[in-house]
């Protein structure tokens, strides 16, 4: 988290980038940001460095980054998920709780994401 900015500022930028990547599933973000990467997967990476202060976040800044996760999630294709996706979402997993666990599980249900079986189910198992 950069110094500068408090858990409360990463709340509501959360809640920005969940509505910007949301709207319909992402259709508006540009398709690639360089060669490289694209929107989505910048996204991904950048909640990939704030998942590791999820443990120690207020419950209002685990809302709001989940429910960035899961549009981006949504809005995304298979080769988001598979990169930077799946570190993205074993980092979340291992840093929620077992009922916040269980609760993402199923809003990912409730909204069709399709990776579910492949990325989730496995450690929803164990």
């Amino acid at each position: 988290m950069p110094g500068t900015v408090t858990m409360d500022q990463m709340e509501l930028v959360s809640r920005l980038a969940a509505t910007l990547v949301g709207v319909r599933k992402g259709q508006r973000l540009p398709t690639t940001i360089n060669d490289k990467a694209t929107a989505l997967q910048l996204y991904m990476m950048a909640l990939q460095g704030l998942a590791q202060y999820l443990a120690s976040a207020s419950k209002g800044f685990k809302r709001e980054y989940l429910k960035t996760l899961t549009a981006t999630l949504v809005a995304g294709k298979v080769k988001d998920w598979l990169s930077p996706g799946i570190s993205l979402i074993k980092a979340t997993w291992e840093a929620l709780e077992l009922q916040e666990k269980l609760a993402w599980v199923r809003v990912l249900v409730r909204v069709g994401w399709k990776g579910v079986e492949q990325f989730l189910l496995a450690d929803v198992a164990r």
